[in-house]
């Protein structure tokens, strides 16, 4: 470029640089200012040189100096410009990086130090300005640098513009620019809250200061009042009474200097105290001097004389005239002389915050009381040349040695206040002013203002990295095109990440869009694949295959870092009965949701499995103590004391977990996962929604329950079932009534075991509807014989399962004709649950089997969830109270509530309520006050054999 083309951008630039600097943005209360000319110097140092550039930097910073007082940035800006033309000449960096490197290291320590060292200004106030001037820095790089690649794109055509630099920079503005911005507009609004804070203090105090002032004049006017209203009653001549009343109300009002009534020719008749302290009695001198006087007389109103020092108090005192009028003639007045030294405590007391000071003043702008130190009464009031700034009532000034003309702006606000005046009533001509000092509130202002700009600094760094990082990878080579198809093709099955590089030539261009579409296909596919292969469909967590995959990995890390490895088999309580009442469907949507609630509970490094139907395994690498573990099991259980929805209803289920750890108890996923199933049982065991620790014992366990299976399979055959009875009694004649049948198991090798023990080995074998067909076959008969005889019923249990079947009521009615059954002496019991799986089938059901002579009872009930709108329609005969209610009762009231509420809807439905689980009297006692018909339980007679059951029988009856 021509020296002549060189000037004339030289010239421009200084120009536009010259008219940005006239215009500043104001971040707080118009003393922390950002400008932009000096990026018209960086520019010119980028396009024209060092020589240029330090021209138009001793121009921009003459003109600082002039306009702003600004003795700090003129010199740091010729040491950005020097500091950045070394840089890019030692090390080819670019403008923008050159510019940022020098605010980041030197720039802002170099504010700092002038303004600390060179001007004395507070460290705060350095502080929070050297952190402005960086990020004012930074944006001034930045434009910069987009100016001198846009001026070398249109006006140097002969110039090489970088394209990732251009890139790199437009990435760099299109982030800081709105983060900026955004500061700026969070600093207007800190400010304008700031503004709005104090005057609405300001405000709240002038008011409660103002009012409690008024209040107390109004008190001693009201009581001079009262005293001319003596005059006017008594009337001049009863000077006696009048001298009474003005003692006491010169004793009621201590604060009170003096008191007197004087008549209409202003002699005083009474005087209170009579004698002043030179020893003048006061009674009869004449006021007529007085300008009080004349005013009273004149308007017949009251009046508030000037403040003055008492003579002999040597205090300030106001005093107050109000008139005595009758009947439109005037009488006289009385007068009191009001001490105001009260006023200093009221003052004080509504002043007691840091920087408030509030001064009251008289008509004649005298001071009466101030909070100020060093302040006397009646002395001028001096308001000095009040600035009031934009902001209606921050008043600039400058006081003290410490300022200098060259301070910045900013250290104004040391010396700034908010002020404001407000008069009182027009007759007292009082006016109350108060002085607020920002200082008190800079610190937390500062510190504000100095996040602002650090967030802004590290965010505006974070976009540099990042800027950098996209421009790096979005102008690679065109060359590497083949290098990186032939990673992306050999690693598809890894998904690999497309890092193709992009070009404007248009053949390779479509060649690598090509591509990326072809192998974003294919690696959908795969990812396809891998969803089949390695997830449960329903869920979306890890099915079996991807869990075992898991755990090896999770192994080999514990081997090398020495920590252990938690396997968690959690499986689901209850949830086959909700399968088998409520449907599959149902059953599939409450999976859906447990897995969502277990993926909540786990961090990202464990892994949350779909084992199959209800069961899930988690793994938990990299354990360190098994208290972490534990913690993770008891959260696990916390997730379901919310109820599960479904169809509109709730449904609450809880869950049960096992617990292997690796290498203690297992050395492979599947002795893992096997020994965390074991542990999964024993927690079962123990009360279910209960997690449990794997154990050499339970490995023992497993083996039994094997052998248990084994044995069951031919237990019927081999005819090692059999029915034991327990005694149903009536409460109101305490007789037997009926019995219920009861499976028990006599094993060869350990005698009699535990319904609880092997009938949910009946339900997983799936034998339960065999042997249930067994027992009531057994039942039956006994049926015919024990009805016939001695007219007693029995009851039979009857399975989800079985009532499921299709075929149920056939089978029934079958089994009762096999064995000449009496139907009328059979009550079938079915659980409240599996009645409700389809209330319309179940009515059908037992309308079919109540035709044929058999009685139904509604086993559980109250742990269900019915609804009474179908259990009404219920043909039923009995409603059996469930044991955990009737064994609460004594002790819990909500237990009684529901046994009550269950026996009195049993009597509104005309059906017999029967209460589970009778141990002591003290239950029968209540059963029989809440009107209970029937009652079983080891209190009448535990479960026992066929012939003792007989034998019960014949002895109650009296056989």
């Amino acid at each position: 470029m021509k020296f002549k083309g060189k000037l004339a951008v030289f010239i421009i630039s200084t120009l536009i640089g010259l008219a940005l600097n006239l215009f500043k943005l104001p971040l707080f209360l118009n003393s922390i200012n950002v400008l932009f000319g000096e990026a018209l110097a960086l520019f010119v140092l980028e396009v024209l040189g060092l020589r240029f550039a330090l021209a138009t930097s001793v121009i921009l910073g003459i003109q600082r100096f002039i306009l702003h007082n600004d003795v700090v940035m003129p010199p740091v800006l010729i040491l950005s410009v020097l500091s950045i033309y070394l840089l890019r000449r030692l090390s080819y960096m670019n403008l923008i990086f050159a510019g940022w490197l020098f605010w980041a290291s030197v720039g802002w320590i170099a504010v700092f130090l002038i303004y600390t060292e060179l001007l004395n200004i507070n460290s705060s106030l350095a502080i929070t300005l050297s952190f402005k001037e960086a990020v004012n820095g930074l944006i001034n790089v930045t434009m910069a640098s987009l100016l001198a690649l846009l001026y070398g794109y249109y006006f140097e055509r002969d110039r090489k513009v970088s394209y990732v630099e251009l890139i790199f920079v437009s990435l760099i503005v299109v982030s800081i620019v709105p983060m900026f911005l955004k500061s700026v507009h969070q600093a207007k609004e800190g400010e304008k809250d700031f503004v709005r804070s104090v005057r609405v203090d300001m405000e709240i105090i002038s008011d409660n200061l103002e009012e409690s002032i008024l209040y107390w004049l109004n008190i001693h006017l009201n009581a001079v009042k009262e005293l001319a209203n003596r005059l006017v009653v008594w009337g001049p001549e009863n000077r006696e009474q009048l001298q009474r009343d003005t003692e006491a109300i010169r004793r009621a009002f201590s604060e009170f200097h003096a008191c007197y009534i004087a008549d209409s020719e202003a002699t005083a008749i009474t005087f209170y105290p009579e004698i002043n302290p030179k020893g003048k009695y006061m009674i009869g001198t004449n006021f007529n001097y007085r300008p009080y006087y004349k005013e009273v007389k004149r308007t017949h109103k009251h009046t508030f004389t000037q403040v003055f020092i008492a003579k002999f108090a040597l205090k300030p005192v106001v005093g107050i005239a109000v008139p005595a009028v009758k009947e439109g003639k005037f009488l006289g007045y009385a007068y009191c002389g009001l001490r105001l030294d009260r006023l200093r405590s009221v003052v004080r007391e509504f002043s007691l915050k840091e920087g408030v000071f509030v001064t009251l003043i008289d008509k004649k702008n005298r001071i009466i009381v101030s909070n100020k130190e060093g302040v006397k009464p009646l002395q001028e009031f001096e308001r000095g040349e009040l600035k009031i700034t934009s902001f209606g009532l921050v008043m600039e000034t400058f006081r003290g040695e410490h300022d200098s003309k060259f301070n910045p702006p900013a250290d104004r606000l040391y010396h700034s206040f908010f002020y404001r005046e407000n008069k009182l009533r027009e007759d007292v001509g009082w006016t109350v002013v108060m002085e607020v000092s920002i200082v008190p509130y800079l610190k937390e202002l500062m510190s504000k203002l100095n996040t602002n700009f650090l967030s802004i600094y590290a965010l505006a760094l974070l976009s540099f990295l990042l800027a950098r990082f996209l421009t790096s990878i979005s102008t690679k080579p065109v060359q590497k095109l083949a290098d990186a198809i032939g990673v992306i093709t050999r690693n598809l099955e890894k998904n690999p990440p497309l890092n193709l590089p992009g070009t404007n030539i248009a053949e390779i261009k479509e060649l690598t869009e090509s591509f990326r579409d072809m192998a974003n296909k294919a690696m959908s596919y795969l990812e396809e694949l891998k969803k089949m292969a390695y997830f449960d469909p329903l869920t979306g967590l890890p099915n079996r295959t991807l869990l075992r995959d898991r755990i090896e990995s999770a192994i080999h890390f514990a081997n090398r870092n020495g920590s252990k490895v938690a396997i968690l088999f959690i499986d689901l309580d209850y949830f086959k009965t909700v399968n088998d009442t409520l449907g599959h469907d149902v059953g599939d949507r409450i999976l859906v949701q447990v897995a969502k609630r277990l993926s909540s509970v786990f961090r990202e490094t464990d892994t949350v499995a779909r084992f199959g139907g209800d069961e899930f395994v988690a793994v938990i690498p990299d354990v360190r103590d098994l208290k972490d573990v534990v913690q993770v099991a008891e959260r696990i259980l916390s997730l379901f004391s919310t109820p599960f929805e479904a169809n509109g209803e709730d449904i609450y289920l809880s869950a049960s977990v096992g617990i292997a750890v690796y290498p203690d108890n297992g050395e492979n996923p599947t002795e893992l996962i096997k020994n965390a199933d074991m542990a999964m049982y024993r927690a079962k065991e123990e009360g279910k929604s209960n997690f449990s620790f794997f154990t050499e014992e339970m490995n023992s366990k497993a083996v039994e329950i094997l052998s248990v299976k084994n044995k069951l399979h031919k237990a019927l055959e081999r005819g090692e079932f059999l029915l034991y009875y327990q005694p149903i009694y009536s409460l109101g004649d305490n007789s037997i009534v009926g019995l219920e049948a009861l499976l028990r198991w006599r094993d060869p090798d350990r005698g009699l075991v535990s319904p609880a023990k092997f009938m949910p080995i009946l339900e997983e074998l799936g034998l339960v509807k065999e042997v249930g067909r067994w027992v009531m076959g057994e039942a039956f008969k006994k049926s015919r014989e024990w009805g016939d005889r001695y007219g007693i019923y029995v009851s039979v249990n009857i399975s989800p399962r079985q009532f499921m079947d299709r075929n149920f009521v056939k089978r029934v009615l079958q089994i009762a004709s096999d064995t000449n059954a009496n139907n009328e002496h059979v009550v079938l019991e079915i659980t409240e649950t599996s009645l409700m799986r389809n209330p319309e089938e179940s009515v059908s059901i037992l309308k079919r089997l109540r035709a044929k002579g058999f009685k139904v009872a509604v086993d559980d009930f109250g742990t269900g969830y019915s609804s009474l709108a179908y259990l009404k329609r219920l043909p039923i005969d009995i409603i059996k109270v469930d044991m955990t209610f009737t064994q609460g009762m004594v002790k819990s009231n909500v237990d009684r509530s529901i046994v009550m509420a269950v026996i009195g809807l049993s009597k509104s439905l005309g059906l017999k309520s029967l209460a589970e689980g009778v141990e002591t009297r003290e239950q029968v006692n209540i059963l029989r006050e809440l009107g209970c018909d029937l009652a079983q339980g080891y209190l009448f007679g535990k479960p026992m054999k066929e012939e003792e059951a007989e034998a019960l029988i014949r002895k109650e009856k009296g056989l």
